[in-house]
């Protein structure tokens, strides 16, 4: 668990390193050229600018009295490599959980540059730093650009968590470029993964298709799988689900469902997704919510109305009575 001191000084850093990049205009290539440090098996290190030859042997160049030395490695005699820059990451999360996308990618494509090439040297904790990357270039709508890194990364990955995380993310790039069968593909592929239940994109991506192809009926059934089977646990893109079906109530002129699903989706604080193809059924639910409390609302004035009316009908026919009451008293 992080310390407040810990936590403080971390802040500082990030402060210390945006304003180095940012306000001084350091060049992130001038840190990112500094010497890697390779380590072997024997636990000797070597460090120096690092290239590679065409048949995969790692070279490390270093400047000695005499003129320069080369020491030559295979990947498997490397127990660990150490480039620098790995600060920057934290600086690119940061920058990316503060929405700064643009200055995210920039950070991160040079660290991608200096490195992409040696990807075999690198654990699988090291490589999932550049999931951020994938993710500012969806974000920034580079679904190419993410493709191309995506099917880099799977290359060096066997993380199961980590490869879903990733084809999820090729998932919804096929879908946005209007790949369609390439995202159907992709979409049943995920949908034999155990761990399904923890992200509902596939569910969406498929029912989405069917909407837009004119078949409600199969989107409708393909869109509530993750609902019904949900547990109130966070899943991704199940508001998408929620939203989808919705959009498909309405279209088969059944509000009331449409009412109660949104009520629901409200009461598990899924917020409605900011997507194109699902904005004009937000605008047309509102309405019919809208339009259904003014009716409500007129409803209830009139009843009251009437009420108002009757009482003072009946006060009218007390006080009749009460005069009648009087007289028969008097005679």
């Amino acid at each position: 668990m992080k310390t407040f001191l810990s936590i403080l000084i971390l802040n500082l850093l990030l402060v210390f390193s945006q304003q180095n990049i940012f306000a001084t205009g350091i060049d992130i290539a001038k840190v990112l050229n500094q010497p890697v440090t390779i380590t072997n098996h024997n636990n000797k290190t070597f460090s120096g600018n690092i290239s590679r030859t065409s048949s995969g042997v790692i070279r490390i160049h270093t400047v000695a009295d005499q003129g320069e030395v080369i020491f030559t490695f295979k990947s498997i005699d490397i127990s660990k490599t150490e480039f620098p820059g790995n600060e920057y990451f934290i600086l690119a999360s940061d920058l990316y959980e503060n929405g700064d996308f643009k200055e995210c990618i920039n950070i991160l494509e040079n660290l991608y540059k200096q490195r992409y090439i040696y990807f075999d040297l690198f654990k699988e904790n090291e490589l999932s730093e550049f999931l951020t990357l994938l993710s500012a270039q969806v974000e920034t709508k580079n679904y190419t650009g993410a493709i191309a890194l995506a099917d880099n990364l799977l290359t060096h990955l066997k993380s199961d968590s980590m490869i879903d995380e990733i084809n999820s993310q090729v998932l919804l790039c096929y879908y946005q470029l209007n790949l369609y069968e390439d995202a159907s593909i992709q979409a049943k592929k995920l949908l034999h993964k155990k761990n399904v239940i923890e992200n509902a994109i596939s569910w969406w991506v498929l029912a989405q298709i069917n909407f837009e192809n004119k078949k409600p009926d199969a989107a409708l059934w393909l869109c509530l799988q993750p609902i019904v089977f949900s547990s109130y646990m966070p899943i991704k893109y199940l508001e998408h689900c929620y939203s989808l079906a919705i959009a498909i109530y309405l279209e088969k002129d059944e509000p009331e469902k449409a009412k109660r699903l949104f009520f629901e989706m409200n009461e598990r604080n899924l917020p409605w997704p900011d997507i194109p193809q699902l904005t004009d059924y937000r605008n047309k639910f509102d309405a019919i919510i809208n339009q259904q409390s003014s009716v409500s609302k007129s409803i209830s004035n009139e009843s009251n109305s009437q009420n108002n009316t009757i009482s003072t009908e009946q006060r009218n026919k007390n006080m009749n009575d009460a005069e009648i009451l009087n007289i028969r008293k008097i005679k």
